[in-house]
């Protein structure tokens, strides 16, 4: 389903769709790539959206609309994402797109099996520090310089895979970059009755691991911290394991479902 002026949504069957992913500022779709793949080889099926205007050309970056389109407004983006998934989906989202996931979770009242929340930029009552990134409400913001890029996106990656991701980031809405960075996002986490999983990174600059832990732990979610990983956790070396954890934690969500649905787990995870 592609809307010109909404969200794009890349669909990769395997059966019912059941995962949706989100991805984070400046990235895309493409983000979810591999592991869209990677589920559908283990029986899973998925959506992974673009946030509107993430899939056009530069011309579209530049309207009011856009400029002043926050995190909030993303949220809309997740939820026609979570419409078209079918009953019940596991919503994922990284970083922006991971606030964007849990917002959605806590304020639509819309049924989900589970949340998983990578790195993800934090409600205001969990927010630290500022993160001190220049930011023009004026003007669209990044991509950053390839080195700095690299350093907050992707820092584990090798040259050429850095070199590739830079090639496809695009600049970002300076408001949603705003309250990305200065933790201004109220969200009633008290609403949440979703099953969680959050992860966070020992070496995350964007969003710092001790307070991606005091967000797990205030909403009561599952928690892992991945040591020496920096913010680009979904795209880094060591997805894979990552991924893998996912699924064990997802096949545990989705086993009382299976009984009532006469599902197999086996079938589910591969």
């Amino acid at each position: 389903m592609v809307n010109a002026h909404g969200p794009s949504i890349t669909a990769l069957d395997a059966g019912r769709p059941r995962l949706v992913f989100v991805h984070g500022g400046c990235h895309g779709s493409w983000q979810w790539t591999h592991w869209q793949r990677w589920f559908a080889d283990r029986g899973w099926s998925s959506l992974a959206v673009d946030w509107a205007h993430h899939d056009q050309e530069p011309g579209h970056r530049n309207t009011p609309e856009w400029l002043h389109r926050g995190l909030r407004e993303v949220t809309g983006d997740v939820a026609a994402a979570v419409r078209a998934a079918g009953p019940a989906p596991i919503l994922i989202g990284h970083s922006m797109g991971g606030f964007a996931a849990l917002n959605h979770a806590c304020s639509s009242g819309a049924w989900l099996t589970g949340l998983v929340l990578l790195t993800p930029v934090l409600p205001s009552g969990y927010g630290g520090e500022p993160v001190e990134l220049e930011v023009d409400p004026d003007r669209p913001w990044g991509p950053p310089p390839p080195e700095t890029a690299r350093e907050l996106f992707y820092s584990g990656t090798g040259d050429r895979l850095a070199a590739e991701y830079f090639r496809r980031l695009q600049p970002e809405s300076p408001r949603a970059v705003w309250e990305a960075t200065r933790w201004t996002l109220e969200v009633d986490t008290s609403a949440l009755q979703v099953p969680t999983f959050v992860v966070g990174a020992e070496r995350d600059l964007l969003t710092p691991a001790p307070r991606v832990r005091e967000l797990a732990h205030g909403i009561g979610a599952d928690y892992a911290e991945l040591p020496g990983a920096g913010h680009g956790v979904t795209l880094d070396p060591g997805w894979q394991a990552l991924a893998a954890r996912i699924e064990t934690w997802m096949a545990q969500q989705l086993s009382t479902e299976n009984e009532e649905h006469g599902w197999s787990r086996t079938t589910l995870s591969g």
